[in-house]
């Protein structure tokens, strides 16, 4: 294998890049509790509950066929007219779940409702049932789900048609915000803007009449510019490859007025017809419907259980890179309380820090492990980087991707057409068409994000057998983060996050590795591309803990953070040798945590007297901080 095919192989963190993409097949099942939601009736014929499912299938896959062609040809052009056609299949037919229409969904719950489900003999048709038989944002009356589909609509052409105007250093940008308390104020009960921003003495160079809120916006002073900056390639690269904090302030801060102030309203009111859609459902809340899918009545708990397993670790690492930050851009950005400000850290919200690795790496004689540049100088097209992540499901024993799929992706950005260029996996619904969407860079980043895109993909080619309720649509949307218009659970990242080492640990365990997990290369393995894919064969067809035992041959049915752990163990050890002489730790919301002191109770509160210890410079011998929002 050339030197770039082996790079995901032999570097520490990113070796499971393309298990990514697994820990949502785990999620995303259809997970049902002991008591499964869902509404049954009077017949008990279990025949004609699967004939009428037969029929389903053929009406579903046209549908969801449909739907997906009119979103792709708004995604790849975005234009006007198909904006309005792909808003016309959706509220035409009231789009639920991306892939049904509502009008549609609801004809068939109501069929589905006929059966006296719960006494049917099979497992599978009861799983089945228990999906089919709860509405969603389809239960809504008709002229709520009309508006409920349009505004997630209006929402997401919001996000991906806004732009900010080129950073222009001769501009003040405040930054005394990054040290002071901030207020949040509402001037009048119709107006739920965060004056925060509005107070401080800064112009953002930003337009903000391009919606329909202009009137909105009346009492800012706005600059003369042309807003031509798009999220994806260009603040994107910005906030990977800059190095100006000024220059990051201010796009870090206008993304944010750009594309998440002109949401507010609709949000607001979008949430309201979410939660009136669950609470038709049978749940209080939106967060209980999505809740029903993690076949727990203790999710926070285990998610906390997760947490503080997690925890030591990620301190850690988050004080290190503290530090470093420190090291380049001076103390002004930092405060006492020990947090990072989020627009020095390599990514537009803050979740991947891989950007800093200039910054971080702590062996400044040693080559980078990035093969960007080799990429260039090897002629690597787009179309090449996928070829090769799609050589490495070969290698574990993958049917090759169809034609189709190379014929009908986009993989570059076109140069005469507005593209949603956030990467992102196509399922047609039909079993045979198959797409990604990715205006793909020559850098290594996208190189990984080939291989996790793929991954969806051949998910879906795994489980195109099953029947349409038990496949898990590939997501289309881009994520200021877009999952928010875009109405999609966050939690499932965390969990995907713990999930994907767990899945690692075991195809390692398949293909005959022993030693550090970190070291571990499956490439070539067909014992772990046959496990991979019976995995994958599964859909949503089971309980993702029956799932996970099966994976596992029996060993666990939890999250478990202890492969993650033993993954990072070495990089663990070190940091907490690199930290020694710092506090690890930060005070968020004026409450403490990490900090080793004595707790000090008193009738109005809590204290920590002398947090810090000799070694500790980050804070002043003596301090004694009150928590007020956090109990100890």
């Amino acid at each position: 294998m050339s030197y770039v095919r082996n790079l995901p192989f032999v570097m520490a963190g990113l070796r499971i890049f393309d298990l990514c993409f697994l820990c949502f097949i785990l999620i995303s099942f259809q997970l049902v509790k002991t008591d499964p939601q869902g509404i049954e009736g009077s017949v008990t014929n279990q025949n004609e509950a699967i004939d009428f499912l037969q029929r389903n299938e053929f009406e579903s896959s046209s549908v969801c066929n449909a739907i997906m062609e009119a979103s792709w040809n708004y995604h790849t052009n975005v234009t006007e007219l198909n904006r309005q056609q792909m808003s016309g299949y959706q509220t035409a037919t009231f789009m639920v779940y991306m892939s049904f229409g509502a009008e549609f969904r609801r004809n068939n719950w109501r069929e589905a409702t006929r059966f006296r489900w719960r006494s049917f003999g099979d497992v599978s048709l009861r799983r089945i049932f228990s999906i089919a038989t709860v509405l969603g944002s389809a239960a809504l009356p008709a002229e709520e789900r009309v508006e409920y589909a349009e505004l997630l609509q209006s929402m997401k052409v919001i996000y991906a048609e806004a732009r900010i105007c080129p950073y222009d250093p001769n501009r003040v940008v405040d930054e005394t915000f990054l040290t002071r308390p901030r207020t949040t104020f509402i001037r009048n009960d119709n107006d739920f803007r965060d004056y925060g921003f509005l107070e401080e003495e800064y112009q953002l160079q930003s337009q903000f009449t391009r919606n329909d809120d202009a009137n909105d916006y009346n009492d800012r002073t706005e600059d003369i510019c042309l807003p031509t900056l798009r999220l994806e390639p260009d603040l994107v690269r910005i906030m990977a490859e800059s190095r100006n904090p000024k220059e990051l302030l201010y796009v870090w801060r206008a993304w944010r007025e750009a594309s998440g102030r002109p949401l507010r309203r609709r949000y607001l009111r979008f949430i309201g017809l979410s939660n009136k859609a669950s609470r038709l459902n049978g749940f209080n809340s939106t967060t209980d419907f999505w809740q029903r899918d993690y076949e727990s009545d203790d999710l926070e708990v285990d998610l906390e259980r997760i947490w503080d397993e997690v925890r030591p670790l990620y301190e850690q690492l988050h004080t290190y890179v503290r530090r470093k930050l420190k090291e380049r851009y001076g103390d002004t950005y930092f405060s006492f309380d020990g947090t990072i400000p989020a627009h020095l850290l390599g990514n537009m919200w803050g979740q991947s820090w891989v950007n800093l690795l200039d910054i971080t790496i702590p062996y400044e004689n040693r080559p980078f492990l990035d093969v960007t540049q080799n990429m260039v100088r090897q002629g690597y097209t787009p179309a090449r980087i996928y070829r090769t992540a799609e050589d490495f499901y070969v290698s574990l024993g993958f049917n090759p991707l169809p034609e189709s799929f190379w014929q009908r992706s986009l993989l570059i950005q076109p140069p005469d057409r507005e593209v949603i260029c956030h990467a992102s996996a196509w399922d047609f619904c039909n079993g045979v068409d198959y797409r990604i969407k990715h205006c793909t860079q020559i850098t290594m980043k996208d190189f990984i994000t080939a291989h996790h895109e793929l991954g969806h993909i051949y998910y879906g080619m795994a489980y195109k057998n099953l029947p349409h309720v038990f496949r898990s649509p590939l997501e289309f949307d881009p994520g200021s983060k877009y999952h928010i218009p875009a109405h999609i659970p966050y939690i499932r990242y965390f969990i995907a996050y713990i999930l994907q080492f767990q899945i690692h640990e075991e195809l390692c365990l398949a293909a005959g590795h022993t030693g550090d997990p970190h070291k571990c290369d499956i490439y070539g393995s067909q014992a772990a591309g046959e496990k991979l894919q019976k995995l994958l064969s599964l859909g949503k067809s089971q309980p993702w803990r029956i799932a996970l035992s099966d994976f596992t041959d029996g060993r666990t049915t939890r999250l478990d953070a202890g492969p993650m752990l033993r993954y990072f163990r070495h990089l663990n050890d070190w940091l907490a040798r690199e930290n020694r002489e710092d506090q690890v730790g930060w005070y968020t919301n004026q409450a403490l945590f990490a900090l080793t002191g004595a707790l000090v109770n008193t009738s109005s509160g809590v204290f920590i007297r002398n947090p810090c210890g000799s070694p500790c410079n980050t804070f002043p011998d003596g301090l004694r901080l009150r928590l007020l929002l956090q109990k100890v």
